[in-house]
């Protein structure tokens, strides 16, 4: 479109007019009125304090990366829902004015005062249930779940806790053939069976086969191998307060006599000197999300760093093949890093998380301020081989070019600046960002990267004539 179309269309447009006496001679944007004078002083500090101007880009991205190393991160489906909007919108005119969002508040009651089937954890135990020491740890486990802040108190007051050793209980209350074989299984009265643990499991599986289905695990052969413990949380508790408790709970199975993390080897629960449980999961949705919380930010990073040494590379090649000079390209990619710097510094002032809309920024900036970069250096080498004068150079470059990356910096920041105004949060964010984004490639561009430029001409470009000015 603009490499082929819109400049074909401009020159069958602009000959239309001039054959009926219409003047297309335009100066280009910034090279007429104030902006040439506000552009051409920008590259006169840049000429004659290029050093000074590094410096104080250099220790703003420090700070900037010191604040991005705080950044949280966030994974929550109510960034995706709208909120409230502000008074002035309320004020406005049909249609344009926005109606009344109440989802939010209703998910809240809803995750409040009712059980959620995606807000339920699940602890899987691998190991033998028949093992009495085994089932001394799930009955220990299962009254642990009950007494955490997170988990769901039903309306009968009792904890939101299904396992094995409670179900077989709950079934002995109202079946009295299953509550006397409970009850001779049972030889210390603690509650829990401690001999013939399979023939209760039996009876169980007999009494309330649909129960036993989805909290013990049996193979083909009739053998026990595992079992379930369920536990419904709050859903407006935080996921990772969520994924520490459920954890704990966890440990009550797998941290045996013999060691043993949730998540990990199971322990010696009996002391006979064998594992019992061969492995504790915990999972369930919010346990899932916490850890697309942890995993975004690593995955974040890791792909600004792959997109950065994939320009680098890009940028040393065309530089080289182009002006005989990969130290240009090198240096047309610091404003790059320096204005991603800056995004994350500005992230951590503003709070605003690392989540799946704003984690797409590294690689919107780095391919942005790449752009502005490329046209300024290029620009640059351009007037630098015309003129041999690095000054003049620097002027024509920044004035030029400069007008232009403002006029596409203002439209696109304000394509996406709108998007600050939506109702939906994930929005809001992305479209400041994006925003702040292309100001800071603009301001990097026009005013650190002819600084740099000058360094580069005085230090590293081989037919170099220019000298320091005080």
């Amino acid at each position: 479109m603009f490499g082929a179309f819109v400049p074909a269309l401009k020159v069958e447009l602009d000959g239309f007019l001039a054959a009926r006496g219409y003047d297309r001679t335009n100066r280009a944007v910034g090279t007429t009125g104030r902006l040439r004078g506000l552009l051409a002083g920008v590259a006169r500090v840049s000429y004659r304090r290029p050093l000074a101007i590094v410096l104080v880009a250099v220790l703003l991205s420090t700070a900037g990366v010191a604040a991005g190393t705080t950044l949280e991160t966030n994974f929550s489906t109510q960034d995706y829902i709208a909120e409230d909007p502000p008074d002035w919108l309320q004020e406005l005119p049909e249609p344009f004015a926005p109606g009344e969002y109440d989802v939010r508040e209703t998910q809240a009651y809803l995750y409040g005062n009712f059980q959620s089937p995606d807000q339920q954890i699940h602890v899987v135990v691998e190991g033998d249930p028949t093992n009495p020491a085994t089932l001394e740890r799930v009955a220990a486990a299962e009254r642990d779940a009950a007494d955490r802040a997170v988990t769901f108190t039903r309306p009968t007051g009792d904890a939101a806790v299904t396992g094995p050793v409670g179900a077989m209980h709950d079934l002995a209350a109202r079946n009295e053939r299953f509550a006397s074989v409970l009850a001779d299984a049972d030889t210390d009265g603690d509650g829990v069976p401690d001999e013939n643990v399979a023939a209760v499991l039996d009876a169980f599986s007999e009494a309330a086969p649909d129960q036993a289905d989805r909290l013990l695990h049996r193979t083909d052969d009739g053998e026990y191998r595992g079992l379930r413990i369920g536990v419904v949380v709050d859903g407006t508790a935080d996921p990772s307060t969520v994924t520490t408790e459920m954890g704990a709970v966890g440990d009550v199975i797998a941290a045996g006599e013999g060691g043993g993390t949730a998540d990990g080897d199971g322990g010696d629960t009996d002391g006979d000197g064998a594992a019992d449980v061969d492995r504790v999961t915990v999972t369930g949705q919010p346990i899932v999300n916490e850890l697309v919380q942890r995993q975004l930010a690593t995955t974040t990073v890791q792909g600004m760093a792959i997109t950065l040494v994939t320009v680098f590379a890009v940028l040393l090649v065309a530089f080289r093949l182009e002006r005989s000079s990969a130290s240009l390209g090198a240096v047309t990619l610091v404003p790059v890093v320096l204005g991603l710097s800056w995004i994350l510094g500005t992230m951590a002032l503003a709070d605003l998380p690392f989540s799946f809309a704003t984690a797409l920024i590294g690689s919107i900036a780095i391919g942005l301020g790449v752009d502005y970069a490329i046209h300024m250096s290029e620009r640059y080498g351009h007037e630098l081989d015309r003129h041999g004068d690095t000054e003049r150079a620097l002027r024509e470059s920044v004035v030029g070019t400069g007008g232009a990356l403002l006029g596409s910096a203002v439209t696109t920041a304000g394509g996406f600046g709108v998007l600050a105004f939506a109702l939906v949060p994930s929005m809001q964010q992305f479209g400041l960002i994006v925003a702040l984004a292309l100001a800071f490639a603009f301001v990097a561009s026009v005013l650190v990267l002819p600084s740099l430029l000058v360094l580069w001409t005085r230090h590293l470009h081989a037919n170099s004539n220019d000298t320091p000015t005080a």
